[in-house]
């Protein structure tokens, strides 16, 4: 924490009647109390000076005032901010302004939470009991797309000191040369990417014994390690994906082998229009996959260094084996990290300035395997700072921890972050969700909470079922309940939706995607899909629909847990908008 809780010692023991008082706490009991000792902590809302919708980064820096080192929100004002032992923010897709009584999209005031203004098919009545308003909130985008709210919640803008310590590191790091081990795939990245495991890299994995038609390189006897450039073209078959040509480039960029490969089963689709092979092609080939698995074998030693893009792919559909892997998709990491990654094709013009893949007919294989090898001697002779995006953010929980705040993930599935938690859970539903966020609450001062249930709900594909809605809304609410119920005494609680519905402006871009294909490759008498101005403004209004999210905050305190029960048990739009007074005397617009 970046201040000193506010603590009010308990009195000490009497003895024989009389208490025992130090001295400390005899001159702390003779000054007068200030006022502020006696104030719980929460959240003040003045819906009058919120001049614009506040965005998710609003709601990922005000965590980190109340826990780090933060600039304070002008949105909202945090009374008794140290006294705030923990914050969990849970994230629940699904939620739209609409359930909560917006008339707009564009509306960008909090809301005074009441039963006048929801959807009868809503069932807020958690929301009533532990929250008094609700934000609209912007998810980050543009007016024809919606990023990642999840990205943008977790990515701490760079502050000027850090910036400028950014700036040297790189200027630092042009001047050291890379090897090729250097950027070689690590055992957990192979496993991260769903390579095959060569067994000199985990000898005791139970995986090692080779699967009928795999093949694993060798060793050679005084071989010195060399680099190749590997890539495959695919069909697809009645079992899956088969090699239709393998392409093999040495380290000059000659081509060591470039063969067409039968497949063993009937091909049902040759994937011409990625692959560039067509029926005709392969129709006199006699060449399959054991003879260019004998062909790698007596070219490549475990000592040689494979550069693909992606190779997973490739080494799969080879039945391949192989301990040194230089993989360009992971070396030249997406801004937006996790499991995103950048085409070959856009690699190789962003860093190359070579333009690949341009025709009609396919890919090429050697010139896949060429722009691979091209970039990893770019990274070799202009240093680990080369092709590096400079996205001057650090994660949310690497932030938090330079002021010693630990962080817990609570998300079902395994979330593409966890490096940066001291625990990760990982649920199998919402309501233990709920349970296990409210633990890991008393252990870490910082706890990252999903719910997965709501979001069909929330967001629907279809039609739905009104009674399904209701049950949904009700599980929900029960949901959000136990969870506020399970917190420690003093926990900040922020649920945000991360951004509105988006099924609409999906729809719409796939829409515009299919219509700019077809006016590139046919003539305009040919088109299929229609795309006017018409459709454009369509797009901008579903746009905005998607980037429309809320967020709902308050702050549990153990003596307003008995009020909450009371609440619990009846609540009425008389009783949301009573005001509050705190012991000051001034009105209490807390969340």
């Amino acid at each position: 924490m970046a201040d000193e809780a506010i603590v009010i010692e308990a009195e000490d023991p009497p003895v024989n009647g009389d208490p025992v008082v130090s001295m400390k706490r005899k001159r702390s009991m003779e000054k007068p109390k200030k006022k502020y000792q006696m104030v719980p902590p929460g959240f003040i809302v003045e819906p009058g000076h919120v001049q614009q919708k506040i965005s998710v980064g609003d709601l990922r820096d005000l965590i980190v005032y109340i826990l780090g080192d933060g600039q304070g929100p002008k949105w909202l004002s945090v009374r008794n901010r140290p006294a705030i032992r923990s914050v969990v923010a849970l994230h629940v897709p699904g939620l739209t302004p609409e359930m909560f009584g917006f008339s707009s999209v564009k509306e960008s005031a909090p809301l005074k939470l009441s039963l006048e203004n929801v959807p009868a098919a809503y069932n807020v009545s958690a929301f009533l009991q532990f929250f008094n308003y609700v934000y609209p909130v912007q998810a980050p985008g543009s007016k024809d797309s919606l990023q990642s709210p999840v990205n943008e919640f977790l990515s701490v803008p760079f502050t000027k000191a850090e910036k400028k310590q950014s700036h040297k590191d790189a200027k630092k790091a042009a001047t050291v040369k890379l090897a090729p081990k250097d950027i070689q795939l690590t055992l957990q990245q192979m496993k991260d990417n769903f390579y095959p495991i060569h067994p000199q890299l985990d000898p005791a994995s139970a995986d090692n014994d080779l699967k009928e038609g795999w093949v694993d390189t060798i060793q050679k006897e005084d071989a010195t390690a060399r680099m190749f450039a590997m890539d495959c073209e695919m069909c697809d078959t009645a079992s899956g994906k088969a090699v239709t040509r393998a392409t093999l480039i040495d380290s000059s960029g000659k081509v060591v082998f470039d063969e067409l490969i039968k497949p063993d089963e009937p091909i049902v689709d040759y994937l011409t229009q990625w692959s560039g092979i067509t029926e005709e092609m392969l129709r006199d080939v006699t060449t399959k996959l054991a003879d260019v698995q004998k062909k790698i074998l007596d070219n490549i030693s475990t000592r040689d260094f494979l550069v693909g893009h992606s190779l997973e792919s490739d080494l799969t559909v080879l039945k391949l084996r192989h301990p040194r892997i230089i993989d360009t998709a992971v070396l030249f990491e997406h801004p937006k990290g996790g499991q995103y990654k950048y085409a070959l094709k856009q690699l190789a013009y962003k860093h190359l300035n070579r333009s690949i893949q341009t025709g009609t007919g396919g890919h090429d294989s050697v010139e896949d395997s060429l722009a691979c090898l091209d970039l990893v001697k770019a990274k070799l002779e202009k240093g680990p700072s080369f092709g590096v995006h400079q996205s001057y953010t650090v994660n949310l929980a690497a932030k938090l921890a330079k002021n010693d705040v630990t962080t817990a993930i609570v998300e079902p599935g395994v979330p593409f972050w966890t490096e940066f938690a001291t625990d990760v859970v990982s649920p199998a539903s919402d309501r233990d969700v709920a349970i296990a966020a409210g633990k890991m609450a008393a252990k870490h001062q910082f706890v990252y909470a999903k719910f997965n249930e709501f979001q069909s709900f929330g967001w629907p594909k279809g039609q739905i079922d009104e009674q399904e809605l209701k049950k949904a809304n009700t599980a929900l609410s029960e949901n959000i309940s136990l969870l506020y119920e399970t917190l420690p005494s003093d926990t900040a609680l922020v649920v945000w939706s991360g951004s509105g519905d988006p099924g609409q402006m999906l729809h719409l871009r796939q829409q515009r995607r299919k219509y700019q294909e077809e006016y590139r490759t046919k003539n305009w008498a040919e088109n299929t899909v229609v795309w006017t101005m018409e459709e454009d403004m369509q797009l901008t209004r579903a746009t905005s629909i998607a980037r429309a999210g809320v967020a709902l905050l308050t702050v549990k305190h153990e003596e307003e847990v008995e009020e909450s029960h009371k609440r619990s048990r009846s609540v009425t739009p008389q009783l949301n908008h009573t005001d509050h007074t705190d012991n000051t005397g001034n009105e209490d617009n807390s969340l």
